[in-house]
Parts: structure tokens; C-alpha cells; sequence
């Protein structure tokens, strides 16, 4: 009997473990869909970037490597190393977001914009804040590339769009810039392909299942993750303190767009002012649920 109290309990944990990764998966897939957030902030707010990064980069060491040096046998023994049981449920809620959500959220962005971008420049502030008392023995190189991060940031909001075409390979780059940029906290994927003139053609390629197009942003992704995880994992493992800085700083510089999104579009300030609360109040409620979950 006590067995198998031992297994359900076991099954019971990895399910509310799975479920959990999914619905952190689902705010990641939220914050992706509108210019100007990253998916990158939520997965930092939430406690689980660098378990993404180094879950990413375990595909190209222990997949992609033997693959490309055709030893199919090696690629087939160690898919057991890869962290399947989190990344599976985290992309499963990644595309349910971006598939199911997406004209929700494009129809809040153009009734509520002020209100929405309020929500998400509350919730982006007080999780730099909170992400900032997680580094432990600040110094000047940090706060450094805090600053740098911060301009950085702010420049990349500030440009403006590129006239491209909408054809594949223009796709297939704009799928590897733009990941690499969902990775980091601070800017926007979407921001990107708007920047790159491709974020409505995403969003019709999405809706009206266009699988050339799809097929070539994925393709695109892929590349840009799987080559950007290996560098990222290199700087938080070396640079831990200096890395979080900086992407610290990047979030803080990209607010410039939703700020200025809220400023240049508010009839009054009551609703978005309680709007921003709301998300600073819900950062802080994810900060102390990850903390519990991580007594657990």
C-alpha cells in the first residue's frame, strides 16, 4: 500500500510541476504577442531563464552536434538528457498563448492600449526592482552594465521600421533575430518584427495557416535559439552578477516604448495608474509564489 501512495504522491508532484510550467509558459506566450514586452522578462521574473537557457542549449550540445556529425546513434542515446519534462510543457503553453490568444490581445492593444501597456510597464518595473535585490554583491562593473543596459534598451525601442519584403528568406532572419530577442528580458520579439516590418504578416501568416511562411520564421527560430542559448549560458555562468545587470537594465530601457505608449494615448491617468499598480502588485505576488515553490 505504501508503494503505491509513494507513486501517486510522485505522479500528483509532477503534474501540479508540469501544470506550473505550462502556465508560466502562457504568460511567456502572452508577453511575446505585444510589441514592446518580452517573453525574456517573464521568464526572469518568474525564476526560470536560466533553466530555459540551459535546457536550450542541452538540444544543440546532446541533439544538434551528433546530428550535424551524422551519429544518429549518439542523437538517439542522449535524448534522455535533454530536459524534456520542462521545456515540453513550456513551449505547450508558449504556442497556446501565441495560437488561441493572440486576436484577444490585438483587440486590447487597440481598445486598451493605455490601460494594457500601463499593466505591463507596472509589472516590467517592479520586477527589475524585485530582480535587482536577487544579485548578491553589487559593484561597479554592474552597476555599469546596468546603466549600459538601460541605454541599450532605450535605443532599441526608439528605432523605427524597416520597409522589408515578405518573402522567405527575409522571414527565416527576421524568426532568427526575433527569438533571440524573446530570450532577452528587455526586447520585445514582436518589437523586432515590427521593426522589420513583419509582425501583421506573422499575425496573418498565424491566422490564415500559412505553412511556407510559418515553416520559415520556425526554421529561423530554431537557428537564432540554438546558437544564442550556448553564448548566454557562457556569460550567466561565468559574468552571473554583471550578465543579470545588464539584462536588468534592459528591461528597465525598454519601458521607454510602452510609457510612451500609455503618455501619447491616455484620455486619463485613474485607469492606467491603476492598471500599473495591478501589475506591480501581480510581480510581486509571481516573486513570492516562486519563492514558496521553491521551499517546496
Amino acid at each position: 500500500m505504501l508503494p503505491k501512495i509513494k507513486y501517486f504522491n510522485f505522479l500528483h508532484s509532477m503534474m501540479r510541476k508540469e501544470a506550473d510550467t505550462f502556465l508560466r509558459g502562457v504568460l511567456m506566450g502572452i508577453a511575446d504577442i505585444i510589441p514592446g514586452i518580452s517573453g525574456g522578462t517573464i521568464a526572469l521574473i518568474v525564476g526560470i531563464y536560466e533553466r530555459i537557457v540551459g535546457a536550450v542549449n542541452g538540444i544543440n550540445v546532446y541533439l544538434v552536434k551528433p546530428l550535424l556529425r551524422l551519429n544518429v546513434r549518439a542523437c538517439i542515446y542522449n535524448l534522455k538528457k535533454v530536459d524534456f519534462p520542462f521545456l515540453i510543457p513550456l513551449i505547450a503553453g508558449i504556442a497556446f498563448s501565441i495560437l488561441s490568444l493572440s486576436h484577444l490581445i490585438s483587440f486590447l492593444l487597440k481598445s486598451f492600449a493605455p490601460i494594457t501597456y500601463a499593466f505591463f510597464s507596472g509589472l516590467i518595473f517592479s520586477s527589475a526592482v524585485i530582480i535587482c535585490n536577487r544579485i548578491d554583491k553589487v559593484n561597479f562593473y554592474c552597476l555599469a552594465l546596468l546603466v549600459g543596459g538601460v541605454v541599450f534598451g532605450s535605443w532599441i525601442v526608439g528605432l523605427t521600421s524597416l520597409y522589408l519584403d515578405h518573402s522567405l528568406p527575409v522571414i527565416f532572419f527576421s524568426g532568427c533575430l526575433a527569438v533571440c530577442a524573446m530570450i532577452l528580458p528587455g526586447i520585445s520579439g514582436s518589437f523586432i518584427l515590427l521593426i522589420l516590418n513583419q509582425y501583421e504578416c506573422m499575425i496573418d501568416a498565424l491566422h490564415y495557416i500559412l505553412l511556407d511562411r510559418i515553416i520559415s520564421f520556425i526554421a529561423g527560430a530554431i537557428l537564432g535559439v540554438l546558437s544564442f542559448a550556448r553564448i548566454l549560458e557562457i556569460l550567466l555562468s561565468r559574468w552571473r552578477r554583471e550578465t543579470l545587470s545588464f539584462l536588468v537594465g534592459l528591461m528597465i530601457g525598454s519601458l521607454r516604448l510602452p510609457i510612451q505608449t500609455v503618455v501619447l494615448n491616455m484620455e486619463s491617468p485613474i485607469f492606467p495608474i491603476l492598471s500599473g499598480i495591478a501589475g506591480a502588485v501581480i510581480a510581486v505576488s509571481m516573486e513570492l509564489f516562486s519563492n514558496k515553490l521553491l521551499r517546496a
